[in-house]
Protein backbone atom coordinates (compact mmCIF):
# COMPACT_ATOMS: atom_id res chain seq x y z
CA UNK A 1 0.00 0.00 0.00
CA UNK A 2 1.02 3.31 -0.88
CA UNK A 3 0.19 6.45 1.05
CA UNK A 4 0.38 9.88 -0.84
CA UNK A 5 0.15 12.99 1.06
CA UNK A 6 -2.41 15.23 0.12
CA UNK A 7 -1.67 18.58 -2.08
CA UNK A 8 1.05 17.05 -3.92
CA UNK A 9 3.50 17.90 -1.31
CA UNK A 10 6.84 15.78 -0.75
CA UNK A 11 6.66 13.28 2.22
CA UNK A 12 8.60 14.48 5.34
CA UNK A 13 10.07 13.16 8.18
CA UNK A 14 7.01 13.71 10.39
CA UNK A 15 4.99 11.89 7.93
CA UNK A 16 6.90 9.19 7.39
CA UNK A 17 7.29 8.56 11.13
CA UNK A 18 3.70 8.84 11.28
CA UNK A 19 2.76 6.10 9.00
CA UNK A 20 5.48 3.98 10.73
CA UNK A 21 4.17 4.70 14.32
CA UNK A 22 0.15 3.70 12.53
CA UNK A 23 1.64 1.00 10.94
CA UNK A 24 1.47 -1.10 13.78
CA UNK A 25 -2.32 -0.88 14.11
CA UNK A 26 -3.07 -2.74 10.64
CA UNK A 27 -0.37 -5.81 10.94
CA UNK A 28 -1.22 -8.59 13.52
CA UNK A 29 0.04 -11.47 14.95
CA UNK A 30 -1.70 -14.57 14.07
CA UNK A 31 -0.57 -17.98 13.08
CA UNK A 32 -2.70 -18.77 10.21
CA UNK A 33 -1.97 -21.86 7.92
CA UNK A 34 -0.54 -20.47 4.31
CA UNK A 35 1.59 -22.37 2.08
CA UNK A 36 4.63 -21.44 0.79
CA UNK A 37 6.57 -22.02 -2.87
CA UNK A 38 10.11 -20.29 -4.04
CA UNK A 39 8.79 -18.93 -7.59
CA UNK A 40 11.85 -16.95 -8.59
CA UNK A 41 15.48 -16.60 -6.94
CA UNK A 42 17.30 -12.68 -7.22
CA UNK A 43 20.05 -14.28 -9.52
CA UNK A 44 17.96 -15.86 -11.66
CA UNK A 45 19.17 -19.15 -11.26
CA UNK A 46 17.18 -22.76 -11.51
CA UNK A 47 14.84 -23.78 -9.03
CA UNK A 48 15.09 -26.64 -7.40
CA UNK A 49 12.63 -29.66 -7.61
CA UNK A 50 11.16 -29.26 -4.34
CA UNK A 51 10.15 -25.79 -4.04
CA UNK A 52 8.03 -25.70 -0.87
CA UNK A 53 8.90 -23.61 2.24
CA UNK A 54 7.95 -25.40 5.75
CA UNK A 55 6.68 -22.10 7.44
CA UNK A 56 4.76 -20.70 10.48
CA UNK A 57 2.66 -17.14 10.24
CA UNK A 58 4.67 -14.48 12.67
CA UNK A 59 2.49 -11.69 11.58
CA UNK A 60 -0.05 -10.09 8.17
CA UNK A 61 -0.70 -7.24 6.86
CA UNK A 62 -2.66 -5.92 4.02
CA UNK A 63 0.82 -5.36 2.63
CA UNK A 64 2.99 -8.24 3.52
CA UNK A 65 3.47 -10.96 6.11
CA UNK A 66 6.69 -11.83 8.10
CA UNK A 67 7.07 -15.57 8.10
CA UNK A 68 9.47 -18.08 9.62
CA UNK A 69 10.81 -21.54 8.41
CA UNK A 70 10.02 -24.11 10.45
CA UNK A 71 13.11 -26.76 10.13
CA UNK A 72 15.72 -26.18 7.96
CA UNK A 73 16.23 -27.62 4.27
CA UNK A 74 17.71 -26.83 1.14
CA UNK A 75 14.71 -24.71 -0.07
CA UNK A 76 15.22 -22.18 3.25
CA UNK A 77 19.01 -22.16 2.41
CA UNK A 78 18.21 -20.37 -0.81
CA UNK A 79 15.64 -17.65 0.52
CA UNK A 80 17.38 -14.29 0.41
CA UNK A 81 16.80 -10.70 -0.10
CA UNK A 82 14.92 -10.33 -3.40
CA UNK A 83 13.08 -13.70 -3.47
CA UNK A 84 10.29 -14.25 -5.29
CA UNK A 85 7.56 -16.56 -3.30
CA UNK A 86 4.01 -17.50 -4.16
CA UNK A 87 1.99 -17.12 -0.61
CA UNK A 88 -1.69 -19.32 -0.67
CA UNK A 89 -3.74 -17.76 2.15
CA UNK A 90 -6.80 -19.31 3.26
CA UNK A 91 -10.08 -17.39 3.45
CA UNK A 92 -11.54 -17.56 6.98
CA UNK A 93 -14.53 -19.55 6.46
CA UNK A 94 -14.37 -20.52 2.91
CA UNK A 95 -12.69 -22.84 0.80
CA UNK A 96 -10.82 -20.02 -1.31
CA UNK A 97 -7.41 -19.53 -1.31
CA UNK A 98 -6.13 -16.19 -2.50
CA UNK A 99 -2.90 -16.67 -3.63
CA UNK A 100 -0.35 -13.37 -3.57
CA UNK A 101 2.98 -13.08 -5.33
CA UNK A 102 5.87 -11.71 -2.54
CA UNK A 103 9.68 -10.77 -2.91
CA UNK A 104 11.44 -11.32 0.14
CA UNK A 105 12.72 -7.72 1.49
CA UNK A 106 14.29 -8.63 4.94
CA UNK A 107 16.06 -11.55 6.57
CA UNK A 108 16.53 -12.62 10.05
CA UNK A 109 18.35 -15.13 11.79
CA UNK A 110 17.84 -14.89 15.83
CA UNK A 111 19.59 -18.49 15.66
CA UNK A 112 21.65 -20.76 13.63
CA UNK A 113 18.62 -23.05 12.54
CA UNK A 114 15.43 -20.38 12.48
CA UNK A 115 14.44 -17.98 10.10
CA UNK A 116 12.10 -15.23 9.75
CA UNK A 117 12.21 -13.59 6.41
CA UNK A 118 9.72 -10.57 5.68
CA UNK A 119 7.77 -10.28 2.82
CA UNK A 120 5.86 -7.71 0.56
CA UNK A 121 3.09 -8.34 -1.68
CA UNK A 122 3.00 -7.27 -5.09
CA UNK A 123 1.12 -7.07 -8.05
CA UNK A 124 -1.51 -7.10 -5.33
CA UNK A 125 -4.76 -5.91 -5.84
CA UNK A 126 -7.28 -3.42 -4.00
CA UNK A 127 -9.67 -6.39 -3.82
CA UNK A 128 -7.11 -8.83 -2.48
CA UNK A 129 -5.68 -6.66 -0.21
CA UNK A 130 -9.44 -5.63 1.49
CA UNK A 131 -9.56 -9.56 1.44
CA UNK A 132 -6.36 -9.88 3.67
CA UNK A 133 -7.19 -7.04 5.57
CA UNK A 134 -10.90 -8.67 7.02
CA UNK A 135 -8.63 -12.14 7.66
CA UNK A 136 -6.26 -10.18 9.83
CA UNK A 137 -9.38 -8.26 11.24
CA UNK A 138 -10.95 -11.33 12.18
Amino acid sequence: MVMLPMGGRGVTDSMHTDFEQHRSYFRREMAIAVSAELFALPDGSELPDERVIPVETVNVSGGGMLLMATRKSPTTDLISVGTLIDVSIPSSGSVVVTRLLARVVRLERPTPNELRFALEFILISPKEADTIVRIVML
